[in-house]
């Protein structure tokens, strides 16, 4: 008697899956991961510290020495040397911005220095007014943007690391909570979470193993 109704279904069933099985079990293997050395420079260039791109046919990464920082271009196919403000020394982070006028790149540097480069290509350095390097970069918008930076290591129990907001116009250094132990240096910023009373909040990671997160504060203001 030919079955019917849920008997019939749950014959279908079993068929589609052993169907399915056999099917996947002849597919090849994937292809493993290649790695490809794209750029090999002199060795006075420096290292290579930090990468961003808003897609894979425009990423950038940024470097350099203690007297020069360094920032190179991938187009799709090859890497060249970008123009770098002659105001910064080693740079350790890149981060940026797509928009309709091309990417604005931000870069944090030593010696308490960034710069920020527009869609046109021109670039405008700033100075955090302190000595010590900046270690992260990172914004929700070109108006909103967090520096992180410190001393490593740091023998100076006294000396507080670094927290930094940029609100389009002037760098505002953030006072950071005091903790149960000492830390030199903040190293990352992360993304704003939403607070009910405004102004966003930002965690930042701190050495040796802390995070803070925390409102933005009183300002005091560094020069641009």
């Amino acid at each position: 008697m030919p079955a019917s109704g849920p008997a019939l279904a749950r014959r279908l069933a079993l068929i589609l899956i052993l169907t399915l099985a056999l099917t996947s079990a002849c597919e090849p293997e994937p292809t493993p991961a290649q790695w490809t050395i794209g750029l090999t420079t002199n060795e006075d260039v420096g290292a290579f510290l930090s990468a961003w791109g808003p897609n894979s046919s425009e990423v950038y990464i940024a470097g350099g020495n203690p007297e020069a920082g360094a920032l190179w271009r991938f187009d799709g196919e090859t890497w060249q040397a970008d123009d770098i403000p002659g105001c910064l020394p080693l740079a350790n982070w890149v981060y940026g911005f797509d928009t309709d006028a091309g990417s604005i790149v931000w870069l944090a540097a030593n010696d308490g220095k960034a710069a920020r480069r527009d869609g046109e290509g021109n670039w405008t350095c700033m100075d955090l007014a302190t000595p010590n390097a900046l270690w992260g970069i990172w914004g929700a918008a070109d108006d909103d943007m967090w520096a992180v930076g410190g001393n490593l290591p740091n023998n100076d129990p006294g000396e507080a690391p670094i927290l930094a907001h940029w609100d389009g116009s002037a760098w505002t250094l953030v006072e950071l909570p005091e903790i149960d132990r000492s830390f030199g240096a903040c190293s990352r910023s992360g993304a704003p979470a939403p607070t009910r009373s405004g102004p966003s909040a930002t965690p930042a990671s701190c050495c040796t193993g802390t995070a803070a997160r925390g409102r933005r504060s009183s300002p005091a203001r560094a020069q641009t």
